[in-house]
């Protein structure tokens, strides 16, 4: 496994590859990333059938967190999605139903324990629906009713401006979190998948992300029916080139691993 640091970190960071079961390859690149100790964790399309198929290869990778992405505006398997602008707006009219948003959040999760074997390391939200008005609520709800406690979530919330695109994120929900439950103390990661742009954004990050901060990143191989099929092999290739840990190196960061987030503290095993 790759040490990504020489000497004692100066700071920890976790990095996090969204849309794994998505495809095929993404998820061969985030295995691929994985299995070389490059990532901190990957967030899963729990529903998906290719979570189901993966699931021994992401065991498999035991430093590794595995999250659940909750999702409703991408489609898996033909179940019903909604358009971003949609959930926004029924999230802020609070017009969704909290007994349909429970059992959307049971359902995914029912979908990870049965692909998995174990509640999930940590929690987040494709498009980071999980930080809406009502949807949030749900999942407070859902998860301490389930496994007695909050799990880990994501958030937005930066300790540095990063571009208007992460502000409306962040503003769209990240403060609104319960901060205890929260994995990272910063958040980076989002720019406009211009192919040419990672590596710059990418050592932005690193400069200025505070200890435990996260990093999220979309590696993949080259797919056409991807609309990020310019960005990800681009990001997949400065992860796995040995670029990301040259400059991991001279900031001194370390990754940090599945142990960091006290996992054994969760209701792991579902036996």
């Amino acid at each position: 496994m790759t040490d990504i640091h020489e000497s004692r970190p100066s700071r920890q960071l976790w990095l996090i590859a969204d849309d794994f079961a998505q495809s095929e390859p993404i998820d061969r690149a985030i295995l691929e990333l994985a299995g070389k100790g490059l990532l901190s964790g990957t967030s899963v399309f729990a529903e998906s059938a290719a979570c189901r198929e993966r699931a021994p290869d992401l065991r498999a990778c035991t430093d590794l967190a595995v999250g659940m992405h909750f999702s409703l505006t991408h489609s898996i398997e033909g179940r019903l999605c909604w358009s971003l602008t949609e959930v926004w707006r029924r999230s802020f009219l609070r017009q969704w139903s909290a007994q349909d948003l429970q059992k959307l959040w049971h359902a995914q999760l029912d979908a990870f324990e049965q692909a998995l074997g174990r509640a999930p390391d940590y929690v987040d939200g494709h498009q980071h629906v999980h930080q809406l008005p009502q949807i949030r609520e749900a999942m407070l709800h859902v998860l301490q009713e389930r496994y007695g406690r909050v799990l880990p979530l994501r958030s937005t919330v930066m300790r540095s401006w990063r571009g208007l695109k992460a502000w409306v994120i962040q503003f769209l929900g990240g403060k609104s979190l319960p901060a205890h439950s929260c994995m990272n103390e910063d958040f980076a990661g989002v720019y406009h998948f211009e192919a040419t742009a990672f590596e710059q954004e990418m050592q932005r990050w690193l400069d200025t992300l505070v200890d435990r901060g996260l990093i999220m990143c979309h590696p993949g191989h080259y797919d056409p029916d991807d609309v990020l099929c310019a960005s990800r092999p681009r990001e997949y290739e400065a992860l796995a080139s040995g670029w990301f840990e040259a400059q991991c190196r001279l900031r001194g960061l370390e990754l940090l691993r599945r142990a960091d987030l006290g996992t054994n503290s969760h209701k792991e095993s579902m036996a």
